[in-house]
């Protein structure tokens, strides 16, 4: 499309229920807008008729574009999206989702205002049919620049180490889809969609998002919808191999994007010593609800060499508390016999 102004990004697997939904919900929100919009579905791997229905539907319309690929999961598939969307800008989406509103008002907003990034409030219709609006805490249109992208991004990243008092009522989701983006100014700063271990592809995104924007608007308009699904991949507990050296990773990279936004070492230990606290919690509930006793054991003792020192002034809740006394206390048999055979906690 040569004159496309916004790429809709769609990941797929199995979706084969949602896809002629998802088409028309998209195109009917956006009738005015219809010839500047670009709509990427990519087909990871999907075992249903999901690709065929795809490729069924991009036949009938000059506005969809399909990719296939073997699956490797959503960060995957949403990151070959963008390297191949077109657009000026560029947005995310899920299959089973919908658009409350057009794009439009938001698309006048960041064009209007030059801005590289766009935050909005956002719907979620939940399991019980209720439809309930996600708030930043914000009364209108606010446009942050300069110096003050990197002040948000640290209240982003932890309410501890903001020190500017304008930011600290502000909750930005950890979400993409409710975001739209400048392409070229994420393409060319290298921003990619990815993970170190499950599901915290959008985080990351929008934390290198915010690092590399000169502008940005957050705004209580919205246009998405979130649909609460209990039954999804990403509710579902499974069991995440190698996790301890994933946390690591994850652990090594936001303490990198501390040193790039010049947070003091005392700020800094702070969010990594929380980190570390969660993972060492984490850890355990992935290896004792899904893994026997003696490889539970086995994982027990690499999970001993975090850092743990601030484990003990973490608040994790009523569970999560005892299961930290617990180990705490190296009673590592006993959290494994309760979490195992009763609470069966996972790592989601």
């Amino acid at each position: 499309m040569g004159n496309c102004i916004l790429s809709v990004i769609v990941p797929v697997y199995n979706g084969q229920d949602y896809l002629s939904n998802i088409v028309q919900n998209i195109l009917d929100k956006n009738k005015k807008i219809s010839n500047w919009l670009e709509i990427i579905f990519v087909d990871d791997g999907s075992t249903d008729d999901s690709s065929d229905i795809l490729d069924k539907l991009s036949e009938e319309n000059s506005n969809i574009t399909v990719l296939h690929k073997k699956n490797g999961g959503i960060a995957s598939a949403r990151d070959l999206g963008l390297k191949h969307s077109k657009g000026k800008f560029f947005s995310f989406m899920d299959q089973d989702d919908r658009l409350e509103k057009s794009y439009e008002d938001c698309l006048q907003k960041i064009i209007s205002t030059e801005a590289d990034m766009l935050i909005g409030d956002f719907q979620i219709l939940r399991s019980d049919d209720i439809l309930q609006v996600q708030k930043m805490g914000i009364l209108s249109d606010l446009i942050v620049e300069g110096n003050d992208v990197r002040s948000l991004l640290c209240s982003f990243i932890s309410k501890n180490i903001s020190k500017d008092s304008r930011f600290k009522n502000i909750n930005i989701h950890p979400s993409i889809w409710n975001c739209i983006f400048r392409r070229d100014c994420m393409l060319a700063n290298q921003c990619k969609v990815f993970k170190f271990v499950d599901y915290e592809d959008d985080w990351l995104f929008l934390v290198q998002s915010l690092l590399v924007s000169k502008r940005i608007v957050l705004t209580n308009n919205f246009f998405y919808c979130r649909k609460e699904n209990l039954t999804s991949e990403s509710h579902s507990s499974k069991y995440i191999s190698n996790l301890l050296e994933k946390k690591n990773n994850l652990k090594n990279w936001i303490s990198n994007v501390l040193d790039q936004l010049s947070v003091n070492i005392t700020a800094k230990n702070t969010v990594l010593y929380n980190f570390e606290g969660h993972s060492f919690l984490e850890c355990f509930y992935n290896s004792s609800k899904n893994l026997s006793y003696k490889d539970y054991l086995n994982e027990i003792s690499q999970i001993e060499s975090l850092n743990v020192d601030h484990f003990s002034s973490i608040n994790f809740g009523l569970i999560g508390n005892v299961f930290k006394i617990l180990l705490l206390k190296h009673f590592y048999s006993l959290s494994y016999f309760i979490n195992h055979y009763f609470v069966k906690r996972g790592f989601h």
